[in-house]
């Protein structure tokens, strides 16, 4: 295998930096959400899709998205909070969620 030459090397070594540091953002926004601290939360949850826009990284961004939803809640701002959610990804054609589909959770 031939390595990276420099330039791509740089590039690899940033997107795993931010790869690196956005777990960091979620694991931040939880723990601020969970100790009420909203500005905490805010900022971090805005990390978290700033640096998913930087390097196109979707498997975090429905996290951001979700974490700026329950800030606008915790702020009493429902419309923002709806429109939070409205910008989450919708799951790709044929596969389903357990809250819009599949087994019955109900006793029969």
């Amino acid at each position: 295998m031939t390595p990276c030459s420099g330039k791509r090397q740089a590039a690899l070594d940033k997107v795993l930096d931010h790869q690196r540091v956005v777990v960091n953002d979620v694991i931040t926004s939880v723990q601020a959400l969970a100790m009420g601290d909203l500005d905490r939360l805010d900022s971090a949850s805005q990390e978290i899709l700033r640096r998913c826009d930087v390097i196109d990284y979707e498997p975090y961004r429905c996290w951001g998205h979700l974490l700026r939803a329950r800030l606008h809640q915790e702020r009493h701002d429902i419309a923002a909070a709806a429109a939070q959610n409205a910008s989450l990804p919708s799951p790709p054609q044929g596969c389903s969620t357990l809250h819009t589909s599949g087994p019955s959770l109900s006793p029969s």
